[in-house]
């Protein structure tokens, strides 16, 4: 079974490690027939976030930077990390794509997200803007 038709058949994304290095050896040590094994697999354990769900969780953190009117490392990181897993699962590890931060002033001098760019990073061309 390849790992698209395992996602079909489950109904959820699962990454790359998870599937070559438990799922796939796994099925292969089985006699079970495919759909019987999905249904046997633990959907928390394997299912990856989907990708409006990443969304919400960046909006989320743009929220509290403004709520609190901090923007430190940590966020910024944090932004970011979920900025790149949504944009490698979304455009292909292939595709090359970063995300740039715009931060805007606030009235009183604090600094706070605005909007994620997504771009190619050779043509620098915008392929999406994520609005906070």
């Amino acid at each position: 079974m390849m790992k698209q038709e395992f996602e079909e058949l489950a109904g959820y994304e699962v990454s790359d490690t998870n599937y070559y290095n438990i799922i796939e050896p796994m099925y292969m040590a089985t006699n079970l027939d495919k759909r019987v094994f999905v249904k046997t697999l633990d959907k928390k354990f394997f299912a990856l976030k989907p990708l409006d769900t990443i969304v919400k969780e960046m909006k989320k953190l743009a929220k509290t930077a403004n709520a609190t009117c901090i923007w430190n490392d940590d966020l910024r990181d944090e932004m970011l990390r979920l900025a790149n897993e949504y944009t490698t699962r979304k455009y292909g590890e292939t595709y090359k794509c970063r995300v740039f931060e715009k931060i805007n002033c606030k009235a009183g001098g604090c600094y706070v997200p605005d909007y994620l760019d997504i771009y190619n990073r050779k043509s620098y061309n915008t392929i999406e803007k994520i609005e906070f």
